[in-house]
């Protein structure tokens, strides 16, 4: 009886140990949404640097097209690359940008978004006293 006895508390222990990770499961799905929302989250949590980058690189580029497109809602055309090109090659505004203006002025605007945003991800950040997100995740 004493063997019995003894294969029935254990069945009761694995069956406790299967159901307290049934529930353990349960729980890490319900908050698998806070884990979805943005994949992207703990990449850049656990790669600062290549994260920083890489918002830097999408910041300039999102600056970029919307400078060119600002005419079409009735602003004042902001072409960064053209701007810089005439500004480190001396071309005089105005003058018909070339391939290579545009070429070294968007290396000169792509060089110094990622750099802020570096600046900022590495320096500034780290002293903003608030949360990334509302819900702190």
């Amino acid at each position: 009886m004493g063997r019995v006895n003894e294969e029935v508390s254990l069945w009761y222990y694995q069956r406790g140990k299967q159901a307290s990770r049934a529930k353990q499961s349960r729980v890490y799905r319900a908050h698998s949404h806070r884990r979805l929302a943005c994949p992207l989250a703990g990449l850049v949590a656990r790669h600062p640097i290549g994260g920083s980058l890489l918002a830097g690189a999408v910041a300039t580029q999102f600056a970029t097209v919307f400078g060119i497109w600002f005419p079409g809602f009735g602003l004042p055309s902001l072409n960064w690359p053209v701007a810089n090109g005439e500004l480190i090659l001396g071309i005089p505004a105005g003058t018909p940008a070339t391939a290579a203006t545009y070429l070294v002025g968007e290396l000169s605007h792509f060089t110094d978004g990622v750099f802020f945003a570096l600046l900022f991800a590495l320096l500034f950040h780290p002293l903003i006293p608030i949360r990334n997100t509302l819900p702190g995740i």
